[in-house]
């Protein structure tokens, strides 16, 4: 973006260098890389297009933060070219004047000290989460509609518009995996009420398989808990006092999203649209000629559904009866929504249930 190559060296390409001059402006202006990310959004800024020497069409898209954070540190726009951490000049004209450069590598300095001491509650896992590939798994949030917030730890490569592998976990919601290791945590050091700021500074990494959370622990000596027989612990291996524990969890992908079933792990609180859901599952059947509560009940007097969207529903009745009284108490399974439970084909067989479910 702002240059085109040439044979020897890099020609400034009007155009897109004032793009440049105006992206690093703006970011002075609003001091937030999150916000200038929604701002050039708006103003319909993209990224330089060009065509390969095969012909094919590269660029051309929008500027995500990964991108722009590595513009605003890019001393190549200052005229010269950064070899092994050592920036020498270059022969391309620089585009960002030195004052514009060094106003905006300070506020990116200053950026983490602002947010430093609100991490702990904002994203406790940052830096510990890695995906199978190997990649650091970053958080980041989004607001539906009604304004409520959503928030995710994504695999780093996609934060920069880089390719991760779709059969990985590479999007998990954050609150679920913080809950899903919290409890566990609290589990296995017999500490009930423990927060973050204990168990943070035991934990070495987290890696996000599909059907697992595996977890490195470093505990400090009085708390080696894989010592004692009796402790209720998955561990598959103490080396060089690093405690490796696995935590069964699922980990569904869909359509690009993901979500997660632990075993062991269960709400607190009644989740009102599944109730109202399983609820009204009941009575639609009911209407139509079939009571799954009666004793004998049969299927001679059953109509069929016309409502698409009642039919789909009518099927969580049809759901294991302690699965349903789970639903009932609050205490179904972590994950369990009414709109995925109405996307996923529920299997007849209850134990085959059971299993999906991780109970």
């Amino acid at each position: 973006l702002g240059y085109t190559p040439n044979n020897r060296s890099l020609l400034v390409d009007p155009v897109e260098a004032e793009t440049v001059r105006h992206i690093f402006r703006r970011y002075i202006e609003l001091g937030s890389v999150h916000v200038l990310a929604r701002q050039l959004v708006r103003e319909g800024i993209r990224s330089k297009r060009w065509t390969t020497s095969k012909g094919e069409a590269r660029g051309g898209v929008l500027l995500s933060r990964g991108a722009l954070f590595h513009m605003l540190r890019n001393r190549l726009y200052l005229g010269e070219i950064v070899h092994k951490d050592v920036s020498y000049p270059g022969q391309h004209q620089a585009i960002v004047d030195a004052e514009t450069f060094a106003a905006a590598g300070r506020l990116l300095d200053a950026a983490p000290v602002r947010q430093k001491k609100r991490v702990v509650d904002a994203a406790p896992l940052t830096g510990l989460l890695f995906d199978t590939a190997g990649n650091r798994m970053t958080p980041v949030h989004s607001k539906g509609r009604s304004g409520k917030r959503y928030r995710y730890y994504i695999s780093g490569p996609l934060q920069t518009g880089g390719e991760v592998p779709r059969d990985i976990p590479r999007r998990v919601p954050a609150s679920r995996i913080e809950d899903l290791l919290i409890s566990h945590l609290r589990q296995w050091s017999m500490r009930p009420e423990a927060d973050w700021q204990v168990f943070l500074p035991w934990i070495r990494k987290i890696e996000v398989h599909a059907s697992a959370l595996v977890t490195m622990l470093v505990p400090p000596l009085h708390e080696r808990w894989g010592d004692r027989v009796d402790h209720p612990i998955y561990a598959e291996s103490i080396a060089r006092g690093e405690l490796r524990v696995t935590i069964p969890a699922t980990i569904i992908l869909r359509g690009g999203r993901s979500r997660v079933t632990g075993t062991g792990f269960t709400r607190t609180n009644p989740d009102r649209a599944l109730i109202a859901g399983l609820r009204r599952a009941h009575i639609t059947l009911r209407e139509h000629g079939v009571d799954l509560i009666e004793k004998g009940f049969g299927f001679d007097n059953a109509k069929g559904i016309a409502d698409p969207y009642l039919r789909s529903l009518s099927s969580l009745a049809f759901l294991a009866p302690d699965i349903q009284q789970a639903i009932l108490t609050g205490r179904q399974p972590d994950g369990m929504l009414l709109a995925e439970l109405l996307r996923s084909d529920l299997p007849l067989c209850w134990q085959r249930q059971r299993e999906m479910f991780g109970m």
